[in-house]
């Protein structure tokens, strides 16, 4: 049988509706994509379980120390990180890579900065430096020795790891400190590992 036919203004009339409909619900804004779900409760969990910003604390050659969890959006994966903030490293600082299934101690707060009085240089922070440009406060931490980059930047607000932020610095920040908070209350990373120091063997 041969294809029926269709007067041009018949197909006109009928399509015309669609491409106005669809172009209606195409120029909606996009519903925001559901916030993930963290644990609200200290403990062991892996590391792609942990919120970035999290406090967490991981053993080190010098003993326990607190870090602070990072993320960095790859391509096609999540890689996860963490930088040491308690005890202060006065040399180069860098990012620590996790696997996502490592295990990982989650105090479930977060981290807070102090950055201090700016030291008067706009440029070249060096690694374990925080610096301020017009997006915000960055920490500039060594790259994970696996990376072919020479630098990342942490985001402080965020916990997200970021490239190329060196560009309009307004402030170098070389005596920053961390604390964590909870509930609106500032706790020392001190009391952070006090609090924390039976739980932290897995």
């Amino acid at each position: 049988m041969g294809a029926s036919y269709i007067e041009p203004n018949d197909y006109l009339n009928n399509k015309i509706q669609e491409p106005y409909m669809m172009s209606r619900a195409f120029n909606e804004p996009p519903a925001a994509p559901p916030a993930p779900e963290f644990p609200t409760e200290p403990g062991h969990r892996q590391a792609y379980e942990i919120r970035p910003t999290s406090v967490v604390i991981l053993e080190t050659d010098q003993g326990r120390a607190a870090f602070i969890k990072l993320e960095r959006i790859g391509k096609e994966y999540i890689h996860h990180y963490a930088v040491q903030l308690h005890p202060r490293i006065d040399t180069a600082l860098g990012m620590v890579y996790l696997d996502p299934e490592d295990t990982v101690f989650d105090t479930v707060l977060v981290a807070d900065f102090d950055f201090g009085s700016a030291t008067g240089e706009h440029s070249g922070p060096r690694a374990g430096h925080a610096f301020e440009n017009a997006k915000g406060h960055f920490i500039k931490v060594d790259e994970d020795p696996q990376s072919q980059k020479l630098y990342g930047f942490v985001e402080c607000s965020t916990g997200i790891v970021r490239r190329r932020q060196e560009r309009g610095i307004k402030a170098v920040y070389t005596q920053w400190s961390a604390t964590a908070s909870a509930d609106g209350q500032t706790v020392s990373m001190e009391e952070v590992l006090l609090r924390f120091e039976g739980q932290t063997k897995a």
